[in-house]
């Protein structure tokens, strides 16, 4: 069977060894920094997403006639679909949990750090300045996950573990989530919010999640309380945000994910003192790359066989 896999960005020797070792058959091509995948495309069968480098967008697509299945190196699908593809029979599959450890240990570094103080008292430090003042705890508080999906699982887990009392949203409520004390649907998220301390978004982006927390959302939340997005920067309104955490509105935010990423240079989120802010790095682990293709290979060898494959998206759900 001839077939061409088109990678978005260049892969290790171990990589293209990986993926030859079930499909000896392949062809194996990425662009050079100064190319787009358009010049593959058109011969290409299977295309590779890692993140952080080129998409296939809705001009190329007329050339995508031999394509038949996309792999997304990520869990948030929302900047790969867009309308052609989701018309399409091409499957999408994606890294969904993966991630689960590593974003929710990035959570709870976040909670600590307001919990514990920690960033500002390295202010008091660099001021020469001794004040025990802004130190709290974890446990007893309660933990809101806006998403249950695996990270937001993995969160609820933890925050158990930490003795927080865990409200939980997601679309379907019927069943009861381990570890989550409380489940509310969307429609009832405003009447939920004043019971949180901490409001952690795990959502994928799609079109109901679009702007989810907005100036509405966070006038509901307690004066103390402080939001976390590991989602997607677009499910917060940022400029309520912004005039939220200006006003005192809420206690504080730690974010790892912007509306505009890079986050701009002239963005207030730079000098607030009451954000802690990361570069979009919550998922990223030392094995990142090494699961990525384990999952890839996977459901290569079951394309290849015509097997069912795991984490294929519901494209029009869009996770």
């Amino acid at each position: 069977m001839e077939l061409q896999i088109l990678s978005n960005r260049s892969l290790k020797d171990w990589q293209i060894s990986a993926i030859k070792k079930v499909a000896p058959q392949a062809n194996i091509v990425w662009p050079g920094k100064a190319e787009s995948i358009e010049r593959f495309l058109s011969e290409t069968d299977v295309f590779l997403n890692i993140i952080g480098g080129k998409n296939i967008t809705p001009e190329m697509w007329p050339q995508a006639q031999r394509l038949k299945w996309i792999h997304v190196g990520a869990a948030g699908v929302d900047d790969v679909l867009f309308r052609e593809l989701v018309e399409s029979p091409v499957v999408v599959t994606n890294c969904k949990g993966i991630h689960a450890s590593t974003i929710s240990e990035h959570v709870f570094a976040m909670m600590l750090a307001f919990a514990r103080g920690l960033f500002k008292f390295q202010r008091d430090r660099q001021a020469r300045k001794w004040d025990r003042e802004g130190v709290s705890e974890l446990g007893g508080k309660t933990l809101g996950i806006l998403g249950l999906g695996g990270i937001g699982k993995e969160i609820a887990r933890r925050g158990k573990c930490f003795g927080m009392k865990v409200i939980g949203m997601k679309r379907d409520t019927t069943k009861p989530v381990e570890f989550v004390d409380e489940l509310i649907t969307p429609d009832r998220l405003l009447q939920a919010l004043p019971n949180m301390d901490y409001v952690v978004l795990s959502v994928p982006l799609t079109a109901e999640t679009h702007g989810l927390i907005g100036q509405a959302q966070l006038a509901a939340m307690k004066p103390t309380a402080y939001l976390i997005n590991v989602a997607r920067g677009k499910v917060v309104d940022e400029a309520a945000l912004i005039q939220a955490l200006k006003n005192g509105t809420i206690a504080g935010a730690a974010l790892d994910v912007f509306e505009n990423e890079p986050l701009p240079e002239n963005s207030e989120l730079w000098d607030m003192q009451n954000v802690i802010f990361t570069p979009h790095v919550a998922g990223t682990f030392s094995a990142n790359i090494e699961r990525i293709t384990e999952i890839f290979v996977e459901n290569l060898r079951r394309f290849l066989n015509d097997e069912p494959m795991i984490n294929v998206v519901n494209k029009k759900l869009g996770y």
